[in-house]
């Protein structure tokens, strides 16, 4: 699932959960259902993903706006939306660092009972694009109609 959607989804569940407490699982948990769901992607490693032009411009444009997305959090003190959509989107840091460490090292990290959990639940299809992109329309939608009745 693109950083967006999962960031989106966060952001919603803060908006929706008052409660700290059952908002930062939530929003935790929500990481495993987006990714237990069809969506886009190339490979389970990272390695085939990043090597087709229209997986580079997605994951510019995807890394582009969710930045533009957390900077208007903060700069709009939205401090609780803000953490719900950083635990959403947290299990993939460690993509990151493994892709990472891969590119460095031409090795690839071990991986413990989290992340093989994580892979195990990735359903990642070439044709999902549309999915992705009508998923996020929607959470979007929702997003801004929950920002107007605060």
């Amino acid at each position: 699932m693109i950083m967006m959607n999962h960031l989106l989804t966060g952001a919603v569940i803060a908006l929706t959960i008052k409660q700290p407490e059952l908002m930062i699982p939530l929003a935790y948990a929500s990481h495993f259902v987006l990714d237990s769901v069809p969506h886009y992607g190339e490979g389970k490693d990272g390695q085939e993903y990043i090597k087709t032009p229209v997986s580079w411009t997605i994951i510019t444009i995807d890394a582009l706006v969710s930045g533009t997305f957390l900077f208007w959090l903060v700069d709009t003190h939205h401090y609780m939306l803000l953490l719900g959509a950083v635990l959403a989107y947290m299990p993939d840091a460690t993509w990151i660092y493994r892709f990472m460490h891969y590119r460095v090292t031409k090795r690839h990290t071990s991986r413990n009972r989290m992340s093989r959990f994580h892979e195990r639940l990735q359903r990642e299809y070439t044709w999902a694009y549309g999915l992705e992109f009508t998923y996020l329309i929607v959470v979007l939608s929702v997003l801004i109609g929950k920002l107007q009745h605060i």
